[in-house]
């Protein structure tokens, strides 16, 4: 990848780390402000042995004291998955507790920028980067699938991009089991990049709900244009094209993927074993093309 010029852009800067040595959790001391949510809150944590100036290299996703129950609830469920499902692309929870006035889980601390600040900042990704970040998270969906959950809320903010383009799930928040979700599918992510099927007045999810919401985010990350920005029927390739790419290759492969991905009908899109070989495919080819290139007299 370094032959393109294209880098992660820099992490915002944090929340300042708490001043009081008092601001403990369980066996933990809580340290910069990561991120907050409606239910729950996300620090940057170290154990209470360490030096107290020492960063530490956990996160801890707190209730916040609004809708308790529904927190604690969420907390539950992002620890049965997330301690289950072992792949490098999947934040894993190594922790939790889900008594007391404060229910928290212990996840790793992930350096570098939400896939949002990089599409925000960082202006358009090349293709290949495309590429590159959709299958790398197209292969953690997988592996919820595979260990039986449903993400349900796969967009920009729940990427998390290091300086090396190292992409890893996370947010496992809304995760649902698949037998469960088939049936009811009761719609908790985001609208604007939730699947069809999902926002009806029976709503119903699957594993291609997942699909659908990867198309939305690999769309936004071609075009800029935020899901729904787009006129409805106008195909992907147009919109490609709009957005100001004019290699055949990159249209020509992209728009049939997302026409595919982004299908009304859960049936018609592909699974994500199929998005992630297709993918590869691409990647292989398109790193051909630039060694004959580099190559030629």
């Amino acid at each position: 990848m370094s032959t393109v010029p294209f880098s992660v852009v820099a992490p915002e800067p944090g929340t300042p780390v708490i001043s009081s040595g008092s601001t403990t959790l369980g066996h933990w001391r809580l340290q910069e402000v990561l991120g907050r949510g409606r239910w729950t809150t996300v620090y940057r944590a170290a154990p209470v042995e360490l030096p107290f100036d020492q960063p530490g290299d956990y996160a801890i996703k707190v209730a916040s004291g609004q809708d308790d129950r529904r927190a604690r609830w969420l907390l539950q469920v992002e620890a049965a998955a997330g301690s289950r499902v072992s792949h490098r692309h999947v934040v894993p929870v190594l922790a939790w507790q889900h008594e007391g006035a404060r229910p928290y889980l212990v996840m790793p601390y992930l350096p570098g920028v939400t896939l949002r600040r990089q599409i925000d900042t960082g202006g358009p990704i090349p293709p290949r980067f495309v590429a590159w970040w959709i299958r790398q998270v197209a292969e953690g969906v997988a592996a919820l699938h595979a260990a039986g959950w449903l993400h349900g809320d796969i967009k920009p903010e729940n990427v998390m991009i290091n300086a090396a383009g190292h992409a890893t799930v996370i947010d496992l928040g809304f995760v649902q089991p698949i037998d469960v979700a088939r049936g009811s599918g009761g719609l908790m992510g985001t609208p604007a990049y939730a699947a069809p099927e999902r926002l009806g007045k029976h709503p119903t999810c699957s594993p291609a709900s997942d699909v659908y919401s990867l198309g939305r985010m690999a769309c936004e990350m071609l075009t800029g244009q935020p899901p729904g920005a787009s006129p409805r029927g106008v195909a992907h390739r147009r919109q490609l094209e709009q957005a100001g790419w004019s290699d055949p290759t990159v249209v020509n492969f992209f728009g049939p993927l997302l026409d595919a991905m982004l299908a009304e009908c859960p049936a018609s899109r592909p699974s994500l074993t199929t998005v992630i070989d297709d993918l590869c495919g691409w990647e292989l080819e398109t790193l051909a093309r630039e060694w004959n290139d580099g190559e030629s007299p």
